[in-house]
């Protein structure tokens, strides 16, 4: 009985082999992916009222000549009042009113600080977003009801 020599395998050939299972193992991923496989199982959603829900935003920008838009028109529910100062100014003092007057709002906003964000949930009506030293610049929100 003769035995054979072991001959230990070159470097060379051990990462060719290393880099042909690594090939295999992409690609059967991509694979799946292709063929509609999940990859992994799908991540719970949260219920109810979570930080997590996606809400619609209304975006405002404050500029050197006063709202844009003039003019925003929704549905009632909640959503995020995102309210940027691009004006120049180096302090902004913003007010949300009802259309009667009444203040549902205000913020004062700085130039470091030239963002506002809420999180509303107003009543059917008409509201006006102000700058108190501007009378004439306003962004005249209506709600709808749903």
């Amino acid at each position: 009985m003769s035995l054979k020599t072991y001959s230990p395998i070159s470097r060379t050939r051990l990462l060719v082999l290393i880099a042909a299972i690594t090939c295999a193992a992409v690609s059967a991923a991509a694979a799946r992916s292709w063929l509609g496989a999940p990859a992994a199982p799908p991540t719970p959603t949260p219920q109810g009222n979570s930080t997590q829900e996606r809400l619609e935003t209304e975006r405002v920008t404050i500029r050197p000549t006063g709202f844009e838009p003039a003019q925003i028109t929704r549905p009632r529910g909640e959503f995020i009042l995102a309210v940027d100062n691009l004006s120049g100014l180096r302090e902004v003092s913003l007010l949300l009113e009802r259309e009667s007057g009444e203040r549902v709002r205000d913020r004062r906003i700085t130039m470091e600080q030239f963002k506002w964000r809420a999180r509303l949930d107003l009543h059917p009506g008409r509201y006006v977003i102000r700058e108190a030293g501007h009378t004439d610049w306003a962004c005249t929100l209506t709600i709808t009801p749903k």
